[in-house]
C-alpha cells in the first residue's frame, strides 16, 4: 500500500504506474493512471478526487473502488466496493454516444465496463459482490427460515436489489447451511430449494419460475 499527500490510501498492482502531483490544489485531487489501482479515499467535499485513465475519468468525493485500465486491453472497469463515484468519458470520445450522454453513478458493488473499440459502456454488478453493511445482518445457517426474510436480508447486506414475486414465496421456508457461501451461492441455493431460477440484469437480480409453496 502507498499514501498520497491527502492521505488517500492505494494499492498498484504490477506493471501498472500512477501518476501524482507532490501536492494536490485547492479545488481537486488529481491523478493519473495506466494499468490497476484499487483505492482508499480520504474524505473531503470541497476536493474531488480524480483517477484518469487514457479512457474514462474517475470522480469521488470518499470512497474505496477499482480502476483497471490496461494499454493493451481493450476494456476499463470502474468497481466499487464503498461509496459513490462518477464515472465519465475523457475529452476527444463521442459524449453524443447514448453510454455517455451523462456520467455513469456507481454504488457499492456496482461496476462499470466500458468498451474502447465500440465506445460503449455497460453498468453491471460486480463478479463477487461483498457485504456492505458495517455490521451485517445476514446469518448463514437457517433452519425452516421464511425465504422472503432471506431475500431481504441479502438485499440489505450486499445492497442489491432483487426482484421476485413476493406473493408466491409467501409460504416459503428453507433449511441450509450457507457458511462461506458468497451472494451468487446464496441465491443459487434459494433457486435450488425452490426449483427456481435467476437472471442478473446491469445492477439487480430477478428469481423466477419454481412451483411455489404452500402453508405448512
Amino acid at each position: 500500500k502507498f499514501s498520497l499527500p491527502d492521505g488517500t490510501q492505494f494499492e498498484l498492482l504490477p506493471g501498472s504506474n500512477l501518476h501524482f502531483p507532490e501536492g494536490f490544489t485547492d479545488s481537486e485531487r488529481e491523478v493519473s493512471l495506466e494499468g490497476e489501482a484499487f483505492f482508499d479515499v480520504t474524505p473531503d467535499a470541497d476536493r474531488p478526487f480524480l483517477v484518469v485513465t487514457s479512457d474514462v475519468t474517475t470522480k469521488v468525493l470518499g470512497t474505496s473502488f477499482l480502476v483497471r485500465a490496461y494499454k493493451e486491453l481493450k476494456e476499463t472497469v470502474v468497481a466499487v466496493k464503498t461509496g459513490r463515484v462518477s464515472v465519465y468519458a475523457n475529452h476527444g470520445h463521442d459524449s453524443t454516444s447514448p453510454a455517455w450522454s451523462e456520467p455513469i453513478i456507481l454504488t457499492p458493488n456496482q461496476q462499470v465496463i466500458y468498451d474502447s473499440e465500440e465506445q460503449v459502456a455497460a453498468k453491471r454488478l460486480v463478479e463477487d459482490p461483498q457485504v456492505i453493511l458495517p455490521t451485517p445482518t445476514l446469518g448463514y445457517t437457517y433452519t425452516n427460515a421464511r425465504v422472503t426474510d432471506l431475500i431481504e436480508a441479502l438485499e440489505e447486506n450486499y445492497g442489491i436489489d432483487i426482484l421476485y414475486d413476493s406473493a408466491a414465496l409467501a409460504n416459503c421456508t428453507i433449511t441450509s447451511d450457507m457458511s462461506g457461501a458468497g451472494f451468487i451461492d446464496q441465491i443459487e441455493i434459494i433457486c435450488n430449494a425452490l426449483g427456481a431460477e435467476y437472471e442478473v440484469s446491469e445492477t439487480s437480480l430477478s428469481i423466477e419460475g419454481g412451483t411455489g409453496c404452500t402453508a405448512k
